[in-house]
């Protein structure tokens, strides 16, 4: 079966660009129901895996209106998206990377459950898709996704590079560069590829402390990840206003 996030597998099913320009449309920019979409062009019936992922469960906090999505994968395992109502009525959705994590943050209970494995480009996809429908159904628009869930996404390099291709793809979800942003504990190798390959896409690194031995006490990572190796790629990450970067933040 082939993947609705399969560009080439949807060209070649669809040989009318003006009904698949139609069917990419209803369903990654509209977000419409898949039958509805299926309508706008009907050789695609039968001959595409819709998602991987199936809704489980959703909490929604009474305090500031954020919604957590609990989602299945086909192999059985749980992982969570976030999605963010800010006051301005920007929406955000914060999701995951992979089902556990090796990272081992001391504050982090999904490092608790140790790294099981990567998630696909579709299954973070998916994230992005099904809360996409749930925020239509408010009358919202889904403005910013944030790779910043379950796991650490820079261990995930190749689904996550595939995952923002297809986000900022004008044929698929089309978001701006700026209204993405990856977060890391810092993998300086990692950082710099992310940044040659998306220069204008925000990255986050996620410090906790200035202090080497207290990050080295809560992060296991920044023992060998250290402060030291951090500086030493921060002036390729870093730029002014309108130079390479879009936006390189310290948390």
């Amino acid at each position: 079966m082939n993947s609705t996030y399969d560009s080439n597998a949807l060209e070649a099913l669809c040989r009318d660009p003006h009904r698949l320009k139609l069917f990419r449309n209803a369903f990654f920019k509209k977000a419409l129901p898949f039958k509805e979409c299926l309508e706008k062009a009907t050789e695609l019936a039968g001959k595409l895996s819709f998602q991987q992922l199936e809704n489980l469960e959703r909490h929604d906090s009474q305090r500031d209106g954020a919604t957590k999505l609990v989602f299945r994968t086909s192999d059985g395992h749980k992982i969570e998206a976030v999605i963010l109502r800010i006051a301005s009525g920007r929406t955000s959705l914060c999701i995951s990377s992979q089902v556990g994590c090796a990272a081992d943050c001391q504050f982090c209970a999904t490092g608790k459950l140790g790294f099981i494995r990567n998630l696909t480009a579709a299954e973070m996809l998916d994230q992005v898709l099904l809360a996409k429908r749930l925020l239509r159904e408010e009358g919202r628009t889904l403005r910013n996704v944030v790779v910043m869930g379950m796991g650490e996404p820079l261990r995930n390099e190749a689904n996550l590079f595939q995952c923002l291709e297809i986000l900022r793809d004008p044929r698929f979800f089309n978001l701006s560069d700026n209204h993405l942003l990856v977060s890391t504990v810092g993998i300086p190798d990692a950082m710099l590829r992310f940044a040659e390959r998306f220069p204008k896409i925000r990255l986050a690194l996620s410090l906790h402390s200035a202090r080497q031995e207290v990050r080295e006490r809560i992060m296991p990572v920044a023992k060998f990840q250290t402060l030291e190796k951090l500086k030493s790629v921060f002036p390729k990450l870093a730029c002014p206003e309108g130079a390479r970067r879009g936006e390189f933040m310290v948390e």
